[in-house]
This record gives C-alpha cells, sequence and structure tokens, in this order.
C-alpha cells in the first residue's frame, strides 16, 4: 500500500497505521475492512494505533458490522497476524475511557491475535 488516508485509516507514515475513527455503520465497517485487506496485501510490518474515540452506544447496525468484521477476521487472521506486530489503543485526553479500554484490551487482544498495549493521549 503506498502511502495513503481515507476517512479511516491513515498509512501516510509507516510503519504506523493510524486508525482515526471507528466506522458508524456496515457501509463504512466494509470500507475499512477493504483498507485493511490493502495495508496486509502490501505485506509491510505495521502497527496499527487507534486515536482516540468516542465511547458512543453501538447503532442499530452494530450487530451486523461485528459480525461482518468477525468474519473477516476469520478469513484474514493469519495474515493479520504476520502483517500486524501489534496494536496501542489511545485514551481520551480525559482519560476517561482509559478503565473500559483496559477491560477489553485483553479480549481485544485474544480477538485480532497481536499484543494490544495502552497509551494516554
Amino acid at each position: 500500500m503506498s502511502a495513503s488516508s481515507t476517512p479511516f485509516l491513515d498509512t501516510t507514515h509507516l510503519p504506523i497505521a493510524r486508525l482515526r475513527a471507528m466506522p458508524a455503520d456496515l457501509a463504512q465497517t466494509q470500507a475499512w475492512l477493504a483498507d485493511m485487506a490493502q495495508l496486509m496485501a502490501a505485506q509491510t510490518p505495521f502497527a496499527l494505533v487507534y486515536d482516540p474515540m468516542p465511547h458512543e452506544r453501538p447503532g442499530p447496525e452494530a450487530h451486523e458490522s461485528r459480525k461482518t468484521t468477525i468474519l473477516w477476521l476469520k478469513q484474514n487472521r493469519e495474515a493479520f497476524q504476520t502483517w500486524c506486530k501489534g496494536m496501542v489503543v489511545t485514551c481520551q485526553p480525559d482519560q476517561s475511557d482509559r478503565d473500559f479500554l483496559q477491560a477489553n484490551q485483553t479480549p481485544l487482544s485474544k480477538a485480532y491475535g497481536v499484543p494490544v498495549l495502552l497509551a494516554g493521549n
């Protein structure tokens, strides 16, 4: 993947791939997964860094989006683990989401199969 930027993924500073926003619906989830597939197709190691994200209540398409992501992970886990060397999830500036992120750190690591670290902003 050449250095590029989409609404979800910024790869202009590889090997750091920055996730700028979480998909809000199924169409956005599919676009984000296409971005991830393109990133992995470049066959270059990267770290995925999540910008601070607002903790929002799931919308009506959340279940379908989650299901689509889980299926994608099942199909792409080996490639993801090969190229993604780890994930960094960044807390809100006021650390208001730190407990939530800590509680989800291990499940996220198990789901993606890579180390997940928390960072202050």
